[in-house]
């Protein structure tokens, strides 16, 4: 929380909320011992409604949204991270998130 008295007679208070979890749309690792096991799509398909869906919650819970995507897009985790980025950019043609 960041309080901002630029006078006596105002004071601004901003607050910061970071949500950190899976990626939301249809997807499945098989368990192994390989420190970067490789991610599968499936039900390509339906994975922007799916996502839209999650981002619509997200927005009702704590209102404008920053996505970031911090899915290595070189090695194992590539096809992942590059669905991702899609799916983002399709939900926001619809509604605006960064």
């Amino acid at each position: 929380m960041v309080i901002y008295q630029p006078n006596p007679l105002e004071t601004k208070v901003f607050a910061h909320v970071q949500l950190r979890g899976s990626m939301p749309y249809l997807w499945q690792q098989k368990p192994d011992l390989k420190w970067e096991p490789k991610g599968n799509i499936y039900l390509d398909s339906q994975n922007v409604p799916v996502a839209r869906k999650h981002f619509e919650m997200i927005s009702k819970e704590y209102g404008n949204q920053v996505v970031i995507n911090l899915i290595d897009k070189k090695r194992t985790q590539k096809i992942l991270g590059t669905e991702f980025q899609r799916i983002v950019e399709e939900v926001a043609k619809v509604k605006k998130i960064v």
